[in-house]
């Protein structure tokens, strides 16, 4: 191979790699949406979550039951301290 193709080849491999470059800090900038979607997507997860400890009350609430339930939630709502 000539110096002028291993040029050429080399000039379209820097093309590439700086194209993914490019693509891969495009998406990394773009993230989860905007704002408002973050945040339903934080509300869906908590209701979920909600569902699953409903489940675990429907037998009635021991002491058990309500440290389980409100540290999942403590830590869903991303608050210090919740009360039941």
């Amino acid at each position: 191979m000539s110096w002028e193709g291993g040029l050429a080849a080399q000039t379209v491999l820097t093309g590439l790699a700086a194209l993914f470059v490019y693509l891969l800090l495009r998406r990394q900038r773009r993230g989860f949406g905007t704002l408002e979607e973050r945040a339903k997507l934080r509300t869906l997860a908590f209701a979920t979550s909600t569902l699953r400890t409903l489940r675990t009350l429907r037998g009635g609430l021991s002491g058990a039951d309500a440290g389980r339930v409100l540290a999942e939630v403590a830590e869903q709502a991303g608050a210090a301290a919740v009360a039941l």
